[in-house]
């Protein structure tokens, strides 16, 4: 099982200060047993999310703390995926953005694992031609 952890790390704003989206860097950590050695895998990805315009009685951006700005994320995240179906209806998915996100970090450990075991199985490569071109 891993452990995730996400990190507001930016935003875009307009000239009036309107928050546009929400740059998110979100961080997983796994260990692993390879040839019985504890391994600790690591992976990060980004998630960029744009918001619903404000109403008319906005929040000052300076009013604006981080625990306000995560939930905004957190409520967006919690949302269904949204996909285009084959006849271009814009359609709620089976699963939400929080899954997608998550679905990512995993298939990055799953593929950091993987080139682990490989490289302890094999001999090791480089690149790099005999001659200078």
């Amino acid at each position: 099982m891993a452990n995730y952890t996400k990190k507001i790390i930016d935003c875009i704003k307009d000239s009036s200060n309107i928050i546009l989206s929400i740059l998110v860097e979100w961080s997983a950590e796994k260990t692993v047993s390879i040839n019985g050695v504890d391994t600790v895998l690591n992976t990060k990805t980004l998630d960029n999310i744009g918001l619903q315009p404000p109403p008319e009685n906005s929040i000052p951006f300076e009013s604006i703390d981080k625990e306000t700005m995560m939930s905004w994320y957190e409520q967006h995240i919690a949302q269904p995926s949204m996909a285009y179906n084959s006849s271009g209806e814009l359609v709620e998915e089976d699963f939400t953005y929080y899954d997608s996100i998550i679905g990512r970090l995993d298939f990055q450990l799953e593929e950091a694992e993987y080139k682990s075991i490989r490289s302890e199985t094999e001999f090791p490569t480089t690149s790099g031609l005999p001659f200078e071109d």
